[in-house]
């Protein structure tokens, strides 16, 4: 507990919110999660920064690792992995640090593999919503080939923003059986590289 205070402390939070709401969520978070205080911390450290997260919701982050890891075959562990590695770069795509959890899950249980299927999320987030000429405006290419192929807007047509990873590539997966191969193929290698 000390160790996870100091740890928090030093990163500039205050001494109540390290000691009280982090260092004993840390604590929790390494023994759910079979790992160690350090590696929780850090876990824990760069998912709030990720989303921008206050202190008192590291309760929250640590419910959401816990819950997932009882739920679905991926651990705990291997999902705060995942959200250290990915959460700057998917928050920064619009999704929040349930869907981030979510992508990463279904991605892990497939591969095994969280870091690859973070790394692979930031790609996949940077190349949707970094379609742009060289004066910085959307080209509508991409948006075009997704919508024609599988009737997927990936701006939100109220706002004309982009639209969440999560939610661009769950209306993709509600479509994805309709496509053929070559459709397939071709939007994932756009989308994905």
């Amino acid at each position: 507990v000390i160790n996870a205070t100091k740890t928090f402390k030093q990163l500039g939070y205050s001494f109540e919110d390290a000691r009280d709401d982090m260092a004993q969520s840390s604590i929790v978070l390494a023994n759910v999660g079979d790992m160690s205080a350090e590696d929780s911390a850090n876990a824990l450290v760069s998912t709030l920064k990720g989303f921008r997260l206050e202190a008192e919701d590291t309760t929250r982050v640590v419910d959401v690792l816990n819950e997932t890891g009882n739920k679905f075959a991926i651990t705990t562990g291997q999902l705060a992995e995942g959200l250290r590695v990915g959460s700057a770069s998917l928050a920064l795509a619009g999704n929040d640090l349930e869907q981030a959890s979510a992508l990463i899950t279904t991605g892990t249980e497939v591969l095994r593999n969280p870091d690859q299927v973070a790394n692979g999320l930031k790609t996949i987030s940077m190349r949707l919503r970094g379609v742009a000429d060289e004066n910085g405006e959307l080209v509508p290419q991409l948006d075009k080939l997704v919508k024609t192929l599988a009737d997927v807007d990936i701006s939100d047509k109220q706002t004309g923003d982009l639209r969440s990873t999560y939610d661009i590539l769950n209306d993709l997966g509600k479509k994805w059986d309709s496509l053929d191969n070559k459709q397939q193929a071709l939007l994932s290698e756009k989308i994905a590289g």
